[in-house]
């Protein structure tokens, strides 16, 4: 996405095998992702995923089983579970936001952070 931010590859990243290579790379994950749910007797009977796993709906699909997609990053939960289970809290900044200081408020500091991280997240 930052090399290529168009929905095709610029002609650098076609000359340089990038695709190839992340062809490989995404290969790997998705074996390993099915080796993980098969092997060493072992058979899963659910598969828990994080939302950025590439292969756990396919392996559930295939396996006939339940999948669960649960974000399990604490940031997350923070902005959307704080004190009142609905909205960023004011008691501290998020994570990710590395605030060295501020001209406002401490804790609309805080609140703003949790804006500013999700709003550049999606910018990715």
């Amino acid at each position: 996405m930052v090399r290529n931010p168009s929905l095709l590859p610029s002609l650098d990243t076609l000359r340089s095998g990038e695709i190839g290579k992340r062809r490989k790379m995404m290969y790997e994950m998705i074996e390993g992702c099915w080796r993980s749910c098969v092997e060493d007797d072992f058979i899963a009977d659910a598969i828990i995923a994080n939302p950025p796993s590439f292969a756990h709906v396919h392996c559930a699909e295939r396996l006939n089983i339940p999948v669960w997609i649960v974000f399990t990053m604490p940031w997350y939960a923070i902005l959307h579970c704080s004190a009142d289970g609905r909205s960023p809290t004011m008691t501290f900044p998020h994570p990710l936001a590395n605030i060295q200081r501020s001209n406002v408020e401490p804790r609309i500091t805080n609140y703003l952070s949790y804006v500013l991280v999700e709003a550049l997240t999606w910018q990715g």
